[in-house]
């Protein structure tokens, strides 16, 4: 069966559309990004470098993945937020609305690190690993009590 012809330049409807797909997903992710940037660039230089603190924090992560499952389950919470985070944003355009990916993740991400690690009597807070963890918990409290802010401010008209 011959594939017909769309515009007569020999390409197939199944190429045509194919390729309309792929246009239409990267105009609207990189115009996504570009709207992100543009956001992000607004925001106050101390909020930027939270933001920047909390990706380090976060990536650090990669030097315990070997010997601590806590540390791959903090990994695979980063990469969850990022997509989460991305959705909402297609939704309601709002780069504070990031927070809501924070607190669906982070609250559940929290409980278990507190459960798995810091609760238990052989946890070593003066080991790279125990160092790392309290700074990881302390940026992720501080960062949800500004998200709880954040999704306030966003639900009453004020972001």
């Amino acid at each position: 069966m011959e594939e017909s012809s769309c515009a007569g330049d020999g390409t197939s409807i199944f190429e045509a559309f194919s390729q309309m797909e792929k246009g239409i997903t990267e105009t609207g992710v990189m115009r996504m990004m570009n709207d992100i940037n543009a956001q992000m660039a607004e925001l106050p230089g101390a909020v930027q470098s939270w933001v920047n603190w909390l990706m380090i924090v976060f990536v650090l992560s990669v030097f315990f993945l070997k010997n601590h499952r806590p540390a791959r389950v903090v990994l695979a919470a980063f990469l969850l937020t990022m997509p989460l985070a991305m959705g909402i944003f297609a939704i309601w355009q709002n780069i504070h609305l990031f927070a809501l990916a924070h607190l669906i993740v982070w609250i559940p991400l929290l409980t278990y690190l507190y459960r798995s690690e810091l609760s238990q009597s052989d946890f070593k807070p003066g080991t790279p690993y125990g160092v790392w963890m309290i700074l990881l918990v302390t940026t992720m409290v501080i960062s949800l009590l500004f998200d709880v802010g954040d999704v306030y401010l966003v639900a009453t008209g004020v972001k």
